[in-house]
C-alpha cells in the first residue's frame, strides 16, 4: 500500500466552496474518478462503484461534510493510504474553514491536541542555554557571599499515576441524535415507511440519508433510491414488496391515506403470500374478493331466465329514455324563460309607442 503524501494536481476552480474543493482533491488523491460538467455538481466514483455528488455553487452542512469525507476515506483505493502530510498539503493549497480542517485531520487519526503538539514542536526549536556574561560593575550576589551549606535534604518522590492525570479536553464533534427508517411524505398527507433509506438526525439539526445495505450517505432520500439499483443489479438487494405490488396493480399500497387504503394494502400483501409473486393482477383481485366477509352477492347470468334478462334490459332502456326526457324538459324550461323575456321587451316597446302617439296627437 502506497502512502499518499502530496495532493493530486486537479483543477477545482469551478468549486466555489473551499471545503468542497478540498473534498474533491482528497477524492482524486485517493483513487476516486472525478468528472465535472459545466453548471453541474462534481461526480466522484470510487473503484468499487460507489458514487457521490459534490455541489459546486454552494456549501453543505457540517454533518454532510463529515459523511462525504468518511465515504471518501472508506472507499479509497486499496493501494492508497491517506497521511497527515496529504491533509496538510490540501489545507495549505485550498484553505478550508477551521472546522473543516479539523475534520480532515481527524479522518487520518490526528486529534486537535496532537495537531497542537505537532505545530508547537515544529514552531519552537530547542535553543541552547547561554550563561550570562558578567558585567564589569555587577555586584556579587548574596548567595555567593554565604558559606556553603551543602545540598538540601532530598524529599521523597511523589508517584503520580495515570488515573490522577486529567484527560485532555476534546473539542465537541457533530454526533447522531437519532437514526430510524425514513418516513416519506406525499400529496394530501400520505406517508409510507421506506424499506431502503435510513434517516439520520445530527446534533446540529441537519439530516442525512443512508442506504440500509452499505451505509452510503446522501444529502437527499432520492439519492438513496437511485443508489439502491446498484445493489439490486449485484444481487445484494431485491425490489421490495411495495415496488412489486405497484407494478402489478398500478398503485402504491404502502401510501396510506385512509383506512380503506390500509385495508387494501394488507389484503394485497396476504394475496401475494398466498398466490405467490408470479400471480396476475386478476388472480390477486379475485382472491381478495373471495376472502372478504362483507362481499355483496353476485348473481350468475346463467341462472337467469329469458324473461328476467329482458326485464333488466328494459329497465336499462327505460332509464336511458328517462335521462333523455329530463334533458328535453330542461331545454323547454330554458326556452320558456327566453320567450318570457321577449314578451316583456315587446310590452315595453308597445307602451313606448303608445306614449309617443299620444304626445303627437
Amino acid at each position: 500500500m502506497t502512502e499518499i503524501r502530496v495532493a493530486y494536481p486537479i483543477d477545482v476552480s469551478a468549486v466555489r466552496d473551499k471545503g468542497m474543493a478540498s473534498l474533491v482533491v482528497l477524492a482524486a488523491s485517493l483513487g476516486w474518478n472525478v468528472m465535472h460538467k459545466n453548471n453541474q455538481p462534481v461526480v466522484i466514483t470510487a473503484r468499487d462503484g460507489i458514487q457521490d455528488r459534490i455541489p459546486t455553487n454552494t456549501s453543505i452542512r457540517a454533518s454532510v461534510f463529515q459523511t462525504t469525507l468518511s465515504k471518501i476515506i472508506a472507499h479509497a483505493g486499496k493501494d492508497h493510504k491517506p497521511t497527515i502530510d496529504l491533509i496538510d498539503d490540501i489545507i495549505k493549497r485550498h484553505k478550508p474553514s477551521v472546522d473543516q480542517a479539523r475534520l480532515l485531520r481527524l479522518a487520518v487519526g490526528e486529534t486537535p491536541q496532537q495537531h497542537r503538539d505537532r505545530v508547537a514542536a515544529h514552531e519552537s526549536p530547542a535553543v541552547e542555554k547561554r550563561e550570562p556574561e558578567p558585567h564589569l560593575t555587577q555586584k556579587p550576589s548574596l548567595a555567593s557571599l554565604l558559606p556553603e551549606l551543602g545540598d538540601p535534604p532530598m524529599r521523597p518522590a511523589t508517584v503520580v499515576t495515570t488515573n490522577d492525570l486529567a484527560p485532555p479536553e476534546k473539542e465537541p464533534l457533530v454526533s447522531i441524535v437519532s437514526e430510524k427508517p425514513y418516513q416519506a411524505h406525499g400529496k394530501e398527507g400520505a406517508t409510507y415507511t421506506s424499506g431502503a433509506t435510513i434517516e439520520k438526525l445530527w446534533s446540529d439539526g441537519s439530516r442525512s440519508y443512508a442506504c440500509n445495505v452499505c451505509g452510503a450517505a446522501f444529502s437527499t432520500p432520492k439519492g438513496v433510491g437511485a443508489h439502491r439499483q446498484v445493489h439490486i443489479r449485484k444481487g445484494e438487494a431485491t425490489a421490495n414488496y411495495r415496488d412489486f405490488a405497484k407494478h402489478q396493480t398500478g398503485f402504491d399500497p404502502e401510501w396510506v391515506v385512509t383506512p380503506h387504503a390500509a385495508r387494501l394494502a394488507a389484503e394485497i400483501d396476504a394475496a401475494l403470500k398466498a398466490l405467490g409473486r408470479d400471480a396476475s393482477g386478476r388472480d390477486l383481485a379475485s382472491w381478495i374478493y373471495q376472502q372478504r366477509p362483507d362481499k355483496p352477492p353476485v348473481e350468475d347470468p346463467a341462472n337467469l331466465t329469458s324473461d328476467e334478462i329482458l326485464d333488466r334490459i328494459s329497465n336499462l332502456l327505460d332509464r336511458s329514455r328517462a335521462r333523455q326526457l329530463e334533458q328535453q324538459v330542461g331545454e323547454l324550461e330554458q326556452q320558456l324563460i327566453n320567450d318570457r323575456k321577449e314578451l316583456l321587451e315587446l310590452r315595453d316597446w308597445r307602451r313606448a309607442l303608445r306614449e309617443l302617439v299620444e304626445e303627437e296627437g
